[in-house]
């Protein structure tokens, strides 16, 4: 008989051997079996999915092994009354994606894909089965990269965005997981949604959760985190926006001293341009902008170009907001740090005077920075 686990799911879906994936090339077309492989589609198709995985990697070691998985998936979809999709997969070449593990994942989204294009009757049951997968979370992180990317095209092909509630919650929660691959996945289908992004329920809980990422030790979720919320904060209605204006912007003053200067780059400019966006909101955010004082004018000495095209960009929008006459300083023919830091403190203290203790305060932890620049730099600042 065909294997069943005593919970009612057939087979292992995440220790499918390949015994089992040969065996089933042989049971599936099985008449007696039909009933069963109709109720278990679902758990059968997402089992060789990632079984699919898996093999590809052993077969990595073991090259004359044959690709049974890949066989058995076949088998499933010409008994389940989806020889079209069978048909149009083997089409795209899509049997040899996986059988590279560097396209794995494309071969993934063709069978997701492909099964939308043909309406597969199946999707009911096989959307509430990958829901359930999603919130119950998959045993590896591998897993959930698959479901993610299957749930992900499933729910582009038949609903429009933004997508219903509680498919939204996932990919929030996506947002912060611990696998990279994961987050970036998530943060890259939540930054399409940007053109709808004022219809989503609890908008605010979903960027806040992008905002978190900020935090994460992988640089390139936090630069993916950045791209995705400043592609939603255009759209953004400004209610909701000055709502969150200065949490956001709070946000990005961290990262303006961040290790990697692809990250710093873009901290520094995205808070100029949340400023720009904000200029009707100025009152709201001057404790912000204040406090980000400090590192822009320190990184205007930073030894990449991009950080420093960066720091000029944003301090020339502090000073139109702030109505400083400074904005000239920053041109190329113009420039040099010493008269800059002399013109910001001059205008600091004229129009804001109460600040200039904590600007000092702030600058003082540079001094023990092992960066000479900063080390330099925070001496002019203070002097």
């Amino acid at each position: 008989m065909m294997p069943v686990a005593g919970n009612g799911c057939i087979l292992d879906s995440f220790f499918l051997p390949f015994q089992a994936s040969q065996a089933l090339c042989t049971l599936l077309p099985v008449g007696c079996y039909k009933k069963a492989v109709a109720q278990f589609f679902p758990q059968l198709l997402m089992a060789l999915m990632l079984q699919l995985f898996y093999s590809s990697n052993l077969r990595l070691l073991t090259e004359d092994r044959p690709f049974y998985a890949c066989d058995a998936l076949r088998v499933l979809l010409n008994c389940s009354g989806l020889q079209q999709v069978n048909t149009a997969l083997q089409r795209k070449n899509c049997w040899n994606q996986f059988s590279q593990v560097l396209f794995h994942h494309h071969g993934v989204y063709l069978v997701a894909k492909t099964l939308s294009e043909y309406n597969f009757p199946q999707f009911p049951e096989t959307l509430h089965y990958l829901y359930k997968l999603s919130v119950e979370g998959p045993r590896r992180s591998e897993d959930s990269v698959i479901t993610i990317i299957f749930l992900t095209e499933l729910l582009n092909n038949f609903f429009k965005d933004p997508f219903p509630e509680e498919f939204l919650v996932l990919f929030r929660n996506w947002v912060n997981d611990s696998d990279p691959a994961v987050s970036k996945l998530s943060l890259q289908k939540i930054a399409s949604m940007a053109p709808v992004i004022n219809e989503i329920e609890n908008v605010s809980s979903l960027l806040l959760s992008i905002v978190d990422a900020f935090l994460s030790k992988d640089k390139t979720v936090v630069i993916r985190a950045f791209m995705t919320l400043r592609s939603l904060l255009v759209r953004l209605d400004k209610v909701t926006y000055s709502s969150l204006c200065a949490k956001i912007a709070s946000s990005y003053c961290p990262l303006m001293d961040h290790s990697n200067g692809g990250i710093r780059s873009m901290a520094i400019r995205h808070f100029g341009e949340l400023l720009r966006d904000m200029s009707h909101y100025t009152w709201m955010l001057n404790d912000v902008v204040f406090r980000g004082l400090v590192p822009l004018i320190l990184f205007l000495e930073d030894t990449e170009a991009r950080v420093v095209k960066a720091c000029k960009h944003t301090l020339g929008i502090c000073a139109s907001e702030l109505k400083w006459s400074t904005s000239y300083l920053f041109n190329d023919e113009y420039y040099s740090f010493e008269l800059v830091v002399l013109n910001i403190c001059n205008n600091l203290l004229i129009s804001h005077g109460n600040y200039i203790t904590d600007l000092i305060s702030d600058t003082l932890g540079y001094l023990r920075s092992s960066r000479t620049h900063l080390r330099r730099a925070s001496v002019i600042l203070i002097g």
